[in-house]
């Protein structure tokens, strides 16, 4: 008689096919072609997948971006947030770490932050791309701008947050300023008046998102001494 379906391994395919979605052609250009590598990091609770990009000429001991993705925690992995990640890393010509981090409900809280905490801590370890370990930011969208701040809670660097007027977290992005500035943080809060929730990711649809992109690369790059959050 045939074996019943294992509910286990059928939620884990459903999650893992969560996690290899992709921006929608006709919302997000291609990001720039730059080399890529894909590995595997030995996290606490197991494997994390994880995308190491470089420009070409990137040189040893060039500053680090961990940028991680959006997706409500339940959705989306490094693939969906593969333009932004290209885009910052020829930008900058720093060495930018994606990753793939486990998502609810199948991995409640805090799983996804204990995998970003483990790449972040392996990119320390490791150097992928002959990265400055000392020089490291941190980013995300939606999700990923939670999670960033998250990772940044022992230290408190300068950051850029990002705001939009069409966003139903508009609020919660402005009370995020207000909190940073009340610790005593420098912070450059830029707003976009005309923007939805995730417009990095629509640059077939809107300048907006090549625009901010080259804000956030702008802003960093003068962070070379230290880290900075990059929250959207």
């Amino acid at each position: 008689m045939p074996q019943p379906p294992d509910p286990a391994k059928a939620l884990q395919k459903l999650h893992d096919e969560r996690l290899k979605r992709v921006t929608p052609w006709f919302m997000c250009k291609p990001g720039p072609a730059v080399d890529t590598e894909d590995v595997v990091v030995n996290g606490r609770d197991g494997p994390i997948p994880a995308r190491v990009y470089t420009r070409p000429g990137t040189r040893p001991g060039a500053p680090a971006i961990l940028f991680i993705h959006g997706g409500a925690f339940i959705d989306l992995g490094v693939d969906f947030c593969d333009s932004v990640q290209r885009g910052l890393a020829q930008r900058t010509g720093y060495v930018v770490v994606g990753l793939s981090y486990r998502l609810a409900p199948e991995h409640p809280f805090p799983a996804g932050l204990r995998d970003c905490i483990d790449v972040l801590q392996w990119m320390h370890d490791a150097r992928p791309g002959g990265l400055d370990p000392q020089r490291i930011a941190v980013g995300g969208e939606s999700a990923g701008g939670n999670l960033t701040v998250a990772l940044c809670l022992r230290g408190l660097p300068p950051a850029t947050v990002v705001t939009c007027g069409h966003d139903v977290l508009h609020s919660d992005g402005v009370r995020l300023v207000e909190a940073l500035r009340a610790a005593g943080v420098e912070i450059l809060h830029t707003h976009y008046d005309d923007m939805p929730h995730g417009f990095l990711l629509f640059s077939r649809l809107t300048r907006r998102a090549g625009e901010s992109m080259d804000e956030m690369a702008r802003e960093v790059t003068k962070r070379l001494g230290g880290a900075a959050i990059i929250a959207i």
